[in-house]
């Protein structure tokens, strides 16, 4: 889809984007001594993938306190982003999270219980989040072939590998809205990225990831 290859579709016989304006990226700087207070980044929670029974994390925590996050429609003073990083990363999951009034996310119980998938040794992802700092640039910026910063990025059009996956919400049917994407090889051994969603709508977060 050509639109969404641009960051937009046509609703309401509108169009209608599908990012929002503002956008920082997500730069690691060696030997910072003022580490970013207002976003983290793979933060573990409570409760466990159904599927393969690992510890859940949220992908990305943000203060919306902060007003470089105003941007973002979610009347809570956080933003929490659900996801089992494994699941997503080697089955493609792209579960969904309803948001409670406090701006966490939570998966609902599953139908059925099922055996959990076991991943191999080696085939768990391992984390190392470095320090890092937000550094406002065009929304445009990520998708632009010539383009020497990070890709890890809040907010923007995102820098698709496979080409534009918005997920569908699950409660509504709307294209969700892009949130921000995480650049694999800037805190993992693997490369690709991460993205995050939002539905404001419904208050529904999903997460999805893509490789070449």
């Amino acid at each position: 889809d050509s639109t969404h290859e641009a960051g937009w579709e046509i609703r309401d016989f509108k169009r209608h984007n599908l990012y929002y304006d503002q956008c920082y990226s997500i730069e690691s700087i060696s030997g910072l001594t003022e580490q970013e207070t207002a976003v983290k980044l793979v933060e573990p929670c409570e409760g466990e993938c159904p599927s393969c029974r690992r510890q859940l994390v949220d992908f990305f925590q943000f203060d919306l306190t902060d007003l470089r996050f105003s941007f973002l429609p979610v009347p809570a003073n956080s933003l929490h982003i659900l996801q089992c990083v494994d699941c997503a990363s080697y089955m493609g999951d792209e579960r969904q999270a309803k948001l409670d009034s406090q701006g966490h996310g939570h998966w609902p119980n599953p139908s059925e219980q099922t055996e959990p998938i076991s991943y191999g040794e080696g085939e768990t992802v391992e984390w190392r989040i470095p320090s890092f700092t937000l550094v406002p640039r065009h929304p445009r910026h990520g998708v632009l072939e010539t383009s020497e910063l990070s890709h890890s990025q809040i907010g923007g059009i995102p820098t698709w590998i496979q080409g534009p996956n918005y997920p569908t919400c699950n409660c509504c049917g709307k294209t969700m809205m892009f949130v921000a994407q995480l650049d694999s090889e800037e805190v993992t051994d693997f490369e690709g990225i991460y993205y995050a969603f939002l539905c404001p709508d419904c208050q529904i977060t999903a997460t999805t990831y893509q490789c070449s």
